[in-house]
């Protein structure tokens, strides 16, 4: 008869720590359930999912047009976020632009990941322009690294 008790109360301290108890899913109330849902997904955010969660929208918030590669329009607007776009030394997350020209790069890694290091990648892309895409100047001026949680100028 201890062990229906033990189930409780480790049930209760799972919901408390964001641990799922598998055995005794039924006597979990919806709203833990949902909590320990929300808490998973926040903490196990890869790549793609911090850009679109949360990435895009601080962008958006800052006025930039979020656009994909393949429906590239740099007349919506004076600030143009373009993401996944190809360069010569690969694929920066987003490539920005400033009155149609070319100013600078994003570069998205995985919540939580840090961010040293990752400048020598975008520092890659600030060289790699196509010769088709007008910019500003080479190397482009602008790089950013984030994780969603941390932005970092790096040039």
């Amino acid at each position: 008869m201890m062990l229906p008790l033990f189930k409780h109360c480790v049930n209760i301290l799972s919901a408390r720590w964001g641990i799922y108890w598998f055995t005794n899913k039924r006597t979990r109330s919806v709203d833990q359930q949902n909590h320990w849902k929300e808490e998973t997904e926040v903490m196990s955010l890869n790549e793609a999912e911090t850009r679109t969660k949360i990435i895009d929208p601080k962008l958006e918030a800052a006025g930039w047009i979020l656009q994909d590669r393949n429906q590239m329009n740099l007349h919506a607007g004076r600030g143009i976020a373009v993401r996944e776009f190809p360069l010569v030394t690969g694929y920066a997350d987003y490539l920005l632009f400033v009155d149609r020209k070319a100013v600078g790069v994003v570069e998205a890694k995985a919540e939580g990941t840090t961010l040293g290091g990752v400048a020598e990648q975008s520092s890659t892309y600030l060289v790699g322009l196509p010769e088709n895409i007008p910019h500003i100047q080479l190397p482009l001026p602008f790089a950013y690294e984030s994780n969603g949680e941390e932005i970092f100028f790096s040039k």
